[in-house]
């Protein structure tokens, strides 16, 4: 067969010598490895984006599903110890309307949604620290955990769960502010002097003995300006146990012990199911903790 070789393309072509040829290949296999390292960089990158992105999307997932499940972990806050450099006690005292000393169970009766008016009575003595301490002690929702329990710094947070549950509702709707007119369901006064028995703090109810019923409680914590910041809100937590009707604590290691030696003086668990026993019925204060 005879080939047309003016109409074959690769006659325009001009010839190459051996040199250029060799030039040229070693330039196109240059130019292919340059292009296999590039798409295996693009590959790797848009691998590891897509790990990432699915990571991110994994873990907006499982976040989503704790918030909707309500399993978020929570974090215990920080325990703090407190060592004392001097013992921290407390009295208390009820009185029936007549003023005589006597000894039985009460606690508040109240309306589910009525106010609790805890007021704390004007005094040169206090400052603004203070006021944010006794806002701690009554407001606070903070935990801690200790031995696998929940302990509560405030006691709003040890109770709020509970109030609803109890034959008489236990109090949490705290209305709290400075007055100079001692008014108020629990009043607080905190003064430099000492007391002349060697309390720290004092708490005294006055109650309607026949319905075993607390009409006003009055707090007085002694020595103020000697009393550091955990010492402070250990002895009002303590107080404000009483003022709610607690009696003492037979356990020394419960905040309502009469003299405050635990190096955790938090609101126990024993605590507050004392408080649930005594506003559903149970006819006793004492707390008594294993």
């Amino acid at each position: 067969m005879v080939t047309n070789d003016r109409k074959n393309p690769l006659n325009k072509i001009p010839p190459l010598d051996n040199e250029e040829t060799i030039d040229r290949i070693s330039n196109l296999e240059n130019e292919v490895k340059s292009f296999e390292i590039e798409q295996k960089r693009i590959t790797k990158t848009i691998k590891t984006k897509s790990t990432i992105m699915i990571a991110v999307v994994t873990m907006i997932m499982i976040i989503i599903t704790m918030i909707t499940t309500n399993t978020l972990p929570t974090y215990p806050s920080k325990i703090i110890e407190v060592v004392y450099p001097t013992t921290l006690s407390s009295g208390y005292m009820i009185e029936n309307l007549k003023g005589e000393k006597i000894n039985t169970f009460v606690s508040w009766k109240i309306e589910p949604d009525d106010s609790f008016h805890i007021h704390v009575v004007d005094s040169p003595n206090i400052t603004q620290k203070q006021l944010d301490m006794i806002n701690d002690v009554v407001f606070s929702t903070e935990k801690v955990n200790l031995d696998g329990e929940e302990y509560y710094k405030g006691w709003y947070g040890a109770l709020e769960k509970s109030s609803y549950k109890t034959k008489f509702p236990i109090p949490i709707h705290y209305h709290s502010i400075i007055t100079d007119a001692g008014s108020g369901h629990i009043t607080i006064r905190l003064t430099t002097q000492n007391n002349g028995d060697g309390y720290s703090g004092y708490t005294k109810s006055q109650v309607d003995e026949a319905n075993h019923q607390i009409l006003k409680s009055s707090i007085t914590i002694f020595s103020i300006d000697k009393l550091s910041t955990e010492e402070f809100k250990s002895i009002l937590r303590h107080e404000l146990g009483h003022a709610f009707g607690l009696a003492h604590s037979q356990n020394p290691d419960d905040l309502m012990y009469p003299e405050i030696k635990t190096n955790y003086p938090y609101i126990s668990p024993c605590d507050v199911q004392g408080i649930i026993g005594l506003y559903d019925g149970e006819q006793k204060s004492e707390i008594i903790c294993q």
